[in-house]
């Protein structure tokens, strides 16, 4: 399995999967021997690709069982398997395709310990289209070296995209995961191409449907889901809506707790809202599945200049304070503001996450995260020029980010924090430019600075300060 967000799985977080492997008694290698990655769908029966079986005998094949890692878990052997064209025949049953790379594997005895079986999804392939799904296997790393532990990753179901979490040989077999259901099966990567690592290129999946290629969705080829508790401070703003309720539709920015009732956000998120139609979302990754909070006052750092009779360097000031009316329960580190001055900050890779809207234009259920470098004002200016041909200044209230394969923001991620090392430096604002291309890799994050509106944020957040 190829890309930049593969991770190693978590101990019995697949507990279904299996591998199979050939009997080498001479000089058995556990990653040569390794053919494919399958999954049980019930305690004697095997899902897999079709092509893990092809002039292969069962009784030089066994299936491993009970591990995330090759070298150990316990081999079963094989009663036999059959693929859906010898099914197809066999019933004389009419054959549409025949390419149907699937196949069924019955062991000689039932596994034994405690584990569910997978169980195969009911939806159609339409209503899985734009929905986050995790992809695991035993496959070759980017060094080609087929890894010995179980690796996973996530894609969104697309009809046509790119793709940059590509599953290699090895990873072929296995599960297309949605929320813990089977919807298809690793099959291969298109086109094949000359480049390994292009990353135009597409995986392709048996479904339990038919074929669909996948993507991965904040847009960019670096983007996967947050882990949970990743970003325990972060916080979504939602329309409250009595009549029709909308988790995705319903979201409107991300912010992020600064203390226990205070939320770091963007002006633009409050922009035009009444806060008694406005809720706090807190707890869980998923927008459907959080606690709600009630707000008591928000403040700009515009209203709170004039407030403090202060003087305004800047007309545009994308910032803003959310008080809430009760603190924040349960067990949670609030964000931290960084201290590092943005001199020192250039060229650095720094951290998104926030609730967006994905590559199908589609708002994200869950936290998405992703990765980007810091640029200077002036090569950020120099790259909105390159497109525009007219000169667009970033003052030093703000600052840029960029990356290659690029990595953008969407609505819904604004309002979200900019993160290095785990503290905040900004906070997402918007893209630049604001040209027809959505997906033009040269385009920019541009991002409200922290370290200039530290004041209005500390004042605000003191204990004894009164807004109405």
């Amino acid at each position: 399995m190829l890309g930049p967000n593969v991770r190693m799985a978590r101990d019995r977080e697949f507990p279904f999967i299996v591998a199979l492997k050939h009997i080498n008694l001479e000089n058995p290698i556990p990653n040569r021997d390794h053919i494919c990655t399958a999954a049980l769908i019930s305690r004697i029966h095997v899902l897999t690709a079709a092509q893990c079986l092809n002039n292969r005998e069962a009784n030089e094949t066994l299936v491993l069982y009970g591990t995330n890692i090759l070298i150990y878990g316990v081999t079963y052997s094989i009663q036999w398997w059959i693929t859906y064209n010898n099914w197809a025949l066999r019933g004389n049953r009419n054959i549409i395709n025949l390419d149907n790379d699937v196949a069924v594997i019955k062991l000689t005895q039932e596994i034994e310990g405690d584990f569910e079986p997978a169980t195969l999804i009911s939806a159609t392939n339409a209503e899985m289209m734009g929905q986050l799904v995790q992809l695991a296997g035993w496959g070759t790393s980017d060094r080609r070296v087929l890894s010995l532990n179980l690796l996973t990753d996530v894609a969104v179901v697309v009809s046509n995209a790119q793709c940059e979490a590509h599953i290699s040989q090895g990873d072929y077999g296995g599960p297309v995961l949605y929320m813990n259901k089977i919807i298809g099966i690793n099959k291969k990567i298109l086109p094949v191409a000359r480049r390994e690592y292009n990353h135009l290129k597409i995986n392709v999946h048996t479904s339990i449907q038919c074929n669909f290629p996948t993507v991965n969705a904040l847009i960019g080829v670096e983007v996967r889901s947050a882990h949970v508790r990743e970003f325990p401070f972060l916080v979504a703003f939602k329309h409250i809506n009595v009549i029709n309720p909308h988790a995705t539709r319903d979201h409107i920015c991300t912010g992020s707790l600064i203390s226990r009732s205070h939320v770091l956000s963007a002006e633009q998120c409050i922009r035009n809202r009444n806060k008694n139609e406005t809720a706090i979302l807190h707890g869980t990754n998923s927008l459907s599945s959080c606690v709600q909070y009630s707000i008591e006052w928000w403040i700009t750092f515009g209203e709170w200049s004039n407030y403090r009779n202060r003087q305004v360097e800047y007309d545009n000031n994308d910032i803003s304070i959310t008080k809430l009316t009760h603190d924040v329960q349960g067990i949670l580190q609030t964000a931290i503001l960084s201290t590092v001055p943005f001199v020192n900050l250039v060229d650095k890779s720094v951290r998104f996450a926030a609730w967006g809207v994905n590559n199908r234009r589609m708002m994200s259920r869950t936290i998405l995260t992703a990765t980007a470098r810091t640029i200077t004002n002036s090569a950020c200016e120099h790259k909105i020029s390159q497109l525009t041909g007219l000169r667009h200044e970033i003052t030093n209230n703000y600052f840029c980010t960029h990356n290659s394969p690029f990595t953008l923001l969407k609505r819904g991620d604004f309002g979200g924090p900019v993160l290095y090392f785990n503290n905040i430096i900004g906070i997402n604002k918007e893209i630049l430019p604001q040209i027809a291309n959505e997906y033009n890799h040269h385009k920019v994050n541009v991002h409200t600075s922290i370290n200039y509106y530290r004041e209005f944020i500390a004042d605000v957040t003191a204990i004894f300060f009164e807004w109405f």
